[in-house]
């Protein structure tokens, strides 16, 4: 998760796309990155079903 975080703002900040920086450590970055907001789409896709469920059952 603390990948992902500093990925974001490495990439924000215009660090990733830098020469200097690694090209390894930078595909890293971007791939927590793209690990962590597939995990939340899916996690916020999987509350909205749950709570349209309970909605329909009337809880």
């Amino acid at each position: 998760m603390m990948e992902a975080i500093v990925g974001m703002a490495l990439e924000s900040g215009g660090f990733l796309s830098e020469p200097r920086m690694d090209a390894e450590l930078a595909a890293r970055f971007r791939t927590a990155r793209d690990k962590a907001v597939r995990k939340v789409l899916l996690l916020d896709a999987e509350r909205a079903a749950v709570l349209a469920k309970l909605e329909r059952l009337g809880v």
